[in-house]
């Protein structure tokens, strides 16, 4: 009996194992994806450029994959086989990663050294290491569905249908990699085992595809002629809409699923940042949002795949009907976006987040599919209709999904990059989204719309125009103050809105002066209406990232530490910007002559600017140098050009503010420093289990040794102190400089509250040999295994302060062991220590720090 192409040999056993292998390519895909763009977003910068760089690097090279080998796969006879050859060759690259990344990397640094601040020279050689690296993996990728398409055809005798159900199930299992990755591989064994676990599982992948294939090819011959399912040499298509289209209008549906999949990249970027707002920064919130991203994607493909199968000549009517349905979707989503804070708030009490943090993982899917799924599902349909308008003759099968995929991705490739870089600053994420809708229309339309005039059953085109205007007209506005509230983060502050909502309760509340979708997050400027003194807050995409009151403390100090106990500060950096507190106290230093602040996110840049008050005018004073820029890549760049370095990220838990916090961020911290220079570094003790924070001491006293612990605000924030050499502790520089007025204004501030330097000596908690006994032996975080990123979220609603303050007493000694050689008379001495001890405790009452002073006053004879 003649079935198409070929005779199947094993039955459905070999399309299931097909299927599966499919399936897992898709899951290893995805981990290589991920692990890669980690490990080069850890030595290039971690901004949203290079972040793009990379990633419009992996897809370009699966587009490049997809039609070269669409240009080859019709020839085969045997390309079970080569789709083999093509997973073993992707497993050796994988398990070769680490040694390449090891060869490549130091030529980057060398090379981004030379070229200075100067951006374009940066881009241009991170673009090309990146192509160096990326291209060859992700072009056998890329090559991967062509190949199989064409078995499919020599199976089946029929193509657009078999390559929508790989597409679709290689969606499916991308799935399954995403969750594996960010939620198994990466918190359990760390960046390179995942690079070769995946690599492993690829080359067993391989391996099976290229022995079962060779065996199949052997049991079967091609035919010379090629018995088609749909009539050969017909020259149009019958639409359902009583229009017939030309077999040469291929460009059109290119471009149509170029401007649909330029949509759903535009879309997945948007969808994005209004989650981040909603569930927060962390790594396993951006997993979830992909996971559920590509499970819509992937389910809609297998639908679509098998329901055209009876009812081919449909394809058009669906696709475009798909298309604007998918537009409509995005609209009603929309409208569903002001009621998610609430959804939020009422999900963390009534399944009692606070106590149940694993709860919050199904509190992030149902959010994150009550935004995606339904114009997900629709959206993934498009590909596999246009496979069936587009692959007309299975004998071209291959080169035909080849090009249709590669259209595709471009598509995806200008949607990810003008969304980040220009869509979003420019038209917000209402904007956006709504652009996307309208792209979807327009993809729909250039499905169905004749090359020449025809009399229409209906007006595609119309119906089109229609529905995007619809979408733009009926998509409520974007109520900024409700969805920067930062549910994920405060929701535990909102228990009873008190009958009038949320969103009145914000507006009695809260003045939202500044606001402005970023390239990485979404900034705005409050001022706290209910405050005694009307507080301002720099909020990033909610979460309150500095203050002009609370905070003020810790802003300054981090300034004003390091720079009155280093011997000759010239030249100093600052991570992060905040409110800008930090960078203005360092410059009031008369020794500095230049202060770098290095802030990722212009628009913090731009917020910061309403605490000029606060921040002596930074932004006007000569001394300043503000980059936008990735802290690590900025410091990687400059050997030894600091004498005081003071990072101010993000919380820890929050995914890329954690990476500032491993071993090889301080190591690069250490390397830009002079010799003797100082190192400060800011960490919470709230939301931060006590092993927690013992592992980032750990971490930092690992780099330097010779460090200090000090508490800005006792049940709040801790500064970590490290010297790139001796430690040097110089009271009576510290005291002449305090001196100077504007150092000794802006520490007197009652916000601040240090009149004398033994209000200052008494925020010293611990020595180095303290620190050893309070973090004791453990892991350390690092790039490799990042497990802040992992363990802190889980601890973000937990009210850890009072276990980390008794933890911190336990092995507290304060400064005074440090002192008991300082110079002077038994009775200046003596006093010395009297007065610090009585200094420790107005700051921390029953602490062990005042009592060590006394007994160090009573052994002066």
């Amino acid at each position: 009996m003649n079935r198409g192409i070929g005779t199947p040999s094993n039955g459905a056993g070999l399309n299931i194992l097909v299927f599966s292998l499919f399936f897992l390519s898709g899951a290893f895909a995805l981990i290589y994806e991920v692990s890669w763009v980690r490990a080069m977003s850890l030595q290039f910068g971690s901004t949203t450029l290079a972040v793009s760089t990379v990633l419009t690097l992996f897809m370009g090279g699966l587009a490049l994959g997809a039609w070269l080998a669409g240009k080859m796969a019709d020839r085969f006879t045997d390309p079970l086989a080569r789709y083999g050859l093509i997973e073993i060759a992707l497993a050796v690259y994988a398990l070769l990663t680490p040694v390449l990344f090891r060869l490549v990397f130091p030529i980057f640094d060398q090379l981004g050294a030379n070229a200075g601040s100067s951006l374009w020279g940066i881009s241009i050689i991170r673009f090309l290491i990146a192509a160096l690296l990326l291209l060859p993996p992700t072009i056998l990728m890329g090559a991967t569905l062509p190949v199989l398409s064409r078995f499919h055809v020599l199976r089946h005798g029929e193509g657009a249908r078999g390559a929508g159900l790989l597409y679709g199930i290689n969606t499916v299992g991308a799935v399954a990699g995403t969750l594996a990755v960010g939620f198994l591989l990466l918190p359990s064994i760390g960046l390179n085992r995942t690079i070769v676990f995946a690599g492993l599982g690829n080359l067993a992948l391989g391996l099976t595809a290229l022995i079962v294939g060779r065996r199949a090819a052997r049991d079967r011959k091609l035919p010379d002629s090629v018995p088609l399912r749909a009539e050969a040499g017909k020259t149009t298509e019958e639409t359902g809409t009583g229009i017939e289209h030309p077999a040469d209008s291929d460009r059109t549906i290119v471009l149509a699923v170029a401007f649909t999949g330029f949509a759903a990249l535009v879309c997945q970027v948007a969808w994005t940042r209004v989650l981040a707002l909603v569930l927060g920064g962390s790594i396993y919130a951006f997993a979830v949002v992909l996971a559920t991203f590509l499970a819509g994607l992937g389910a809609g493909a297998v639908v679509a795949a098998m329901v055209l199968k009876a009812a081919p000549s449909k394809a058009r009517v669906v696709f475009y009907w798909l298309a604007l349905s998918a537009a409509a979707a995005l609209g009603l989503t929309f409208a569903l976006f002001q009621y998610l804070p609430e959804w939020f708030r009422s999900l963390y009490w009534s399944w009692n987040l606070g106590t149940r943090s694993g709860a919050v993982l199904w509190v992030q899917f149902l959010l994150s599919g009550a935004v995606m799924l339904l114009p997900s599902l629709l959206m993934g349909g498009l590909f596999p209709a246009a496979l069936r308008v587009f692959v007309r003759d299975p004998r071209q099968a291959g080169r035909r999904v080849g090009n249709l995929y590669a259209g595709n991705t471009v598509g995806t490739i200008i949607g990810a990059f003008a969304a980040g870089f220009v869509l979003i600053p420019l038209l917000g994420i209402r904007g956006s989204l709504l652009l996307a809708a309208a792209a979807q229309c327009l993809g729909g339309v250039l499905m169905v719309l004749p090359p020449g005039k025809g009399r229409w059953a209906f007006n595609p085109a119309g119906i089109g125009v229609a529905v995007a205007l619809l979408v733009l007209l009926l998509t409520p506005p974007w109520h900024r103050q409700l969805m920067t509230s930062a549910m994920y983060r405060y929701a535990n502050a909102y228990s009873d809105p008190g009958g009038t909502g949320l969103k009145n309760m914000l507006a009695s509340q809260e003045q939202l002066l500044f606001y402005r979708d970023g390239l990485t997050s979404t900034v705005t400027v409050i001022r706290d209406l209910t405050s005694q003194h009307q507080s301002l807050y720099i909020t990033g995409n909610g979460k309150i990232d500095g203050s002009s009151w609370s905070d003020m403390p810790t802003q300054r100090l981090s300034a004003h530490i390091p720079l009155l106990f280093h011997p000759a500060p010239q030249d100093v950096c600052v991570i992060g910007m905040g409110t800008g507190s930090s960078v203005g106290s360092a410059a009031l230093h008369p020794e500095v002559g230049r202060v770098d602040v290095v802030e990722i996110e212009s628009a913090m840049v731009e917020g910061a600017r309403f605490f000029s008050d606060h921040n002596h005018d930074i932004h006007s004073n000569e001394k300043v140098n503000i980059h936008v820029s990735d802290g690590r890549l900025f410091l990687r760049l400059r050997p030894a050009s600091y004498d005081v370095i003071s990072s101010e990220p993000s919380n820890p838990w929050q995914a890329g503010s954690s990476d500032l916090f491993t071993v090889e961020f301080f190591e690069l911290g250490a390397r830009a420093l002079r010799e003797g220079g100082i190192f400060c570094q800011w960490v919470q003790i709230y939301g931060m289990s006590p092993e927690n924070l013992k592992t980032i001491v750990r971490t930092f006293a690992s780099v330097f040794p010779n460090s200090l612990l000090l508490s800005t605000i006792p049940d709040t924030d801790l500064l970590m102190v490290g010297f790139n050499g001796p430690l040097m502790l110089d009271i009576s520089l510290a005291v002449e400089r305090m001196e100077h007025p504007p150092i000794g204004e802006d520490l007197s501030d009652e916000r601040v509250g240090i009149n004398t330097f033994h209000d200052l000596a008494a925020r010293f908690r611990m020595g180095p040999s303290d620190i050893r006994s309070y973090v004791g032996q453990g892991p350390l975080h690092t790039d490799d295994l990042p497990l802040i990123a992992y363990l802190a979220p889980r601890d973000l609603y937990t009210d850890t302060r009072e276990e980390n303050m008794r933890e911190l007493a336990r092995f507290s000694q304060g400064i005074g062991p440090g002192l008991r050689n300082i110079p002077g008379t038994p009775e200046q001495r003596r006093l010395f220590f009297e007065t610090l001890a009585a200094a420790y405790r107005r700051f921390l009452p029953g602490g062990m720090e005042a009592e060590i002073c006394d007994q160090l006053a009573r052994e002066i004879p």
